[in-house]
């Protein structure tokens, strides 16, 4: 829910993406007010895309 309240509500911008050991690592800052990390297998994106 903090990503949804803040200067910006509804609102996430990624920074950064970093691939490490068989993952991306996704830095973001969300609402205007906060920073955060997301994490997913790359496997995953690949299967996803893939898949459509």
């Amino acid at each position: 829910e903090w990503e949804i309240f803040g200067g910006v509500p509804n609102v996430v911008f990624s920074d950064a993406m970093i691939e490490y050991k068989g993952k991306y690592y996704v830095y973001y800052g969300a609402a205007d007010n906060h920073i955060a990390l997301a994490t997913i297998d790359i496997d995953d994106v690949l299967k996803w895309c893939r898949e459509r």
